[in-house]
């Protein structure tokens, strides 16, 4: 009879708790390896032992795999040992500890061991807290997990011999709206499971889905009438779920395309071993919708990508706010593509306390890039904005302004020089104080008109910059007129040039309705400083769209432009590149130095 000694000498308590597990709920009613079984051999062993054990806990787990190593009772047995709730664990087989190989059986007993708790197998009889017997407990980890692989890969084979020879290969039921043919049994009366055919319950349940929504209906309407006459979902439950009808209307098994896959090698069926349940024709009708309904999903739909105001650059017409794009469901319902409106972003954030309405998106870049490209085609509407800005900043004149104040600064030194002198030649004590309050008064004028010129000199430097800045972008907008005039916001590329050329020119719009309900634009366009030269290229667009516009071009005068542009701009990335390359050669030399 076994006792509590062990090869260490220690002798711990006798309270343990019982840990039994099988990998499936069939396996956990019946069998040498059934729940019961399991507590029944584990509590024979804690009574023969001298003195007993005493059972304080039975952790019970049905239905989880072994090669698992976060398993919920398990984990709670790691939780309550380390809380120091039992001395011993009792395990009746070493397969039912662990199935996942050595690696998994170190790091179970580092953390019993960390508890001071035994872990003890009942049928292979060892006290894992022994080192001898710890070896053999991991070369029984070690043979668990290499029976399960191997029964894994026997399992594969079957399945692989059944598809090869036209069987189906399925799990414990057949897809909602099929079953298997009642009258095709094996000698013990079991089901062949071979084929499948049309359920007589589900199976025009599934043909008035795929019906139903090829001529028009939604996810959402199919949904709420499945629900209305009470049609159970595939797991009998009530309530049924979008996704759950969108997967089963994308199964390619419903219309004949039956296949499965076995080790990544795709297996298909045979004529005759799936009943199709619908015509192809309606199915491809299906995918399609399905395939719409995904592309303009809000979850899978990035609305920046579709608009050109995105990111500020569109601004609320009522409280200024910048504008966000917004994606629509209510077109999607009469089976058009949905659209993208543009909603005040106060308005969102803080329940719609801004009156502004929605305006689309598609209207709204639209009359920003019109009005925009009317403006970039036009020097002279450039020139009076370049000008209108200017005069804004500074107002009045600003040579008679500079003039003024250099005269008062003339005529405040000079009073603040004769203040001076008086001062030294005073005697009087009164008047030598009066005029010191006048000579500080002179200091603080001349402080002040120093400062104003200073900043009108910077107003004057601005305004140069400005029409500097404006020949710069009068002839970028000759060199791109192309792009310009080619481009709409309509398609992908056209988008990207209209982003560059909002973000070179700090282009600000006002978007709203007047009204009458007609989209409204006022533009704000910053035309100021010099723009350095990577602002007045397109990055990646440079090459294919200069190349794609002048095969599209019959002005010569425009041709010759691009090709001159096509030049300078790879010029300038061979430059670019070279001056990198100087860098990192420079780096390396400081780093190995």
């Amino acid at each position: 009879m076994p006792n509590d000694s062990s090869s260490n000498g220690a002798q711990p308590s006798n309270r343990c708790a019982i840990y039994i597990r099988t990998s499936t709920a069939k396996q956990a009613e019946s069998g040498k390896a059934s729940l019961p079984a399991q507590e029944a051999s584990a509590r024979a062993y804690a009574a023969e032992r001298t003195p007993p054990l005493e059972v304080v806990r039975v952790y019970t787990e049905p239905g989880y795999s072994g090669t698992k190593y976060n398993r919920p009772t398990m984990d709670q047995v790691r939780r309550d040992a380390h809380a120091g709730l039992f001395d011993w664990l009792i395990i009746d087989f070493g397969d039912r500890f662990t199935r996942g190989g050595i690696a998994h059986y170190g790091r179970f007993l580092s953390e019993f061991d960390e508890a001071g708790v035994r872990v003890y197998l009942v049928y292979e009889r060892l006290d894992l807290s022994d080192p001898q017997q710890r070896m053999m407990g991991a070369f029984i980890a070690h043979q668990a997990e290499e029976d399960n692989r191997k029964r894994a890969e026997r399992r594969r084979r079957t399945y692989e011999d059944y598809a090869t020879q036209g069987h189906y290969v399925c799990g414990k039921r057949p897809p909602y709206g099929f079953r298997f043919p009642p009258d095709e049994r094996r000698p013990d009366g079991r089901l062949k499971k071979g084929r499948l055919i049309a359920d007589p319950v589900t199976g025009p349940v599934m043909q008035r889905l795929f019906r139903a929504l090829a001529a028009g209906a939604t996810l959402a309407s199919l949904k709420a009438e499945l629900e209305r006459e009470h049609i159970p979902t595939p797991m009998g439950k009530t309530l049924w779920d979008v996704a759950v009808i969108s997967k089963l209307l994308r199964n390619p098994i419903y219309w004949g395309e039956a296949s499965v896959k076995l080790k990544g090698v795709t297996y298909r069926y045979p004529p005759g071993v799936v009943e199709p349940l619908i015509d192809r024709e309606t199915a491809l009708v299906v995918q399609a919708r399905l395939s719409q309904n995904r592309r303009y999903s809000p979850r899978t739909l990035n609305t920046r990508l579709y608009t050109v105001l995105a990111g500020g650059r569109g601004r609320c017409a009522f409280c200024g706010h910048a504008l966000s794009p917004h994606h629509e469901n209510a077109n999607r319902r009469a089976g058009s593509p949905p659209y993208i409106t543009y909603r005040c972003g106060f308005a969102t954030k803080h329940y719609n306390d801004c009156p502004a309405p929605r305006v689309r998106a598609d209207l709204a870049d639209q009359l920003v890039w019109d009005t925009l490209r009317d403006l970039l085609l036009s020097p002279d509407k450039l020139a009076a904005l370049a000008e209108q800005q200017a005069q804004a900043e500074l107002r009045d004149d600003p040579g008679s302004e500079v003039q003024r104040l250099k005269r008062l600064l003339s005529d405040t030194t000079r009073k603040r020089d004769n203040l001076y002198a008086a001062v030294a030649e005073a005697s009087n004590k009164d008047v030598r104080a009066g005029l010191l309050t006048q000579l500080e008064l002179a200091e603080t004028s001349l402080t002040t008109y120093r400062t104003e010129l200073a900043a009108l000199e910077l107003h004057l430097t601005a305004y140069e910059a400005r029409r500097q800045t404006l020949a710069n972008v009068t002839a970028w907008a000759t060199r791109y007129r192309a792009l310009f005039l080619l481009h709409e916001p309509t398609d992908p590329r056209g988008r990207e040039v209209i982003r560059a050329v909002l973000r070179a020119l700090n282009v600000t719009a006002l978007v709203g309705k007047n009204t009458d309900g007609v989209t409204t634009a006022h533009l704000t366009v910053e035309v100021a400083g010099p723009l350095p030269y990577w602002y007045l290229s397109f990055g990646d667009l440079d090459a294919e769209a200069l190349a794609t516009t002048q095969a599209a071009l019959t002005d010569p005068d425009v041709v010759a432009a691009f090709a001159a542009l096509t030049d300078r701009l790879q010029v300038q990335r061979e430059s670019h590149l070279s001056s990198l390359s100087l860098k990192t050669r420079r780096l390396r030399q400081r780093l190995t130095a």
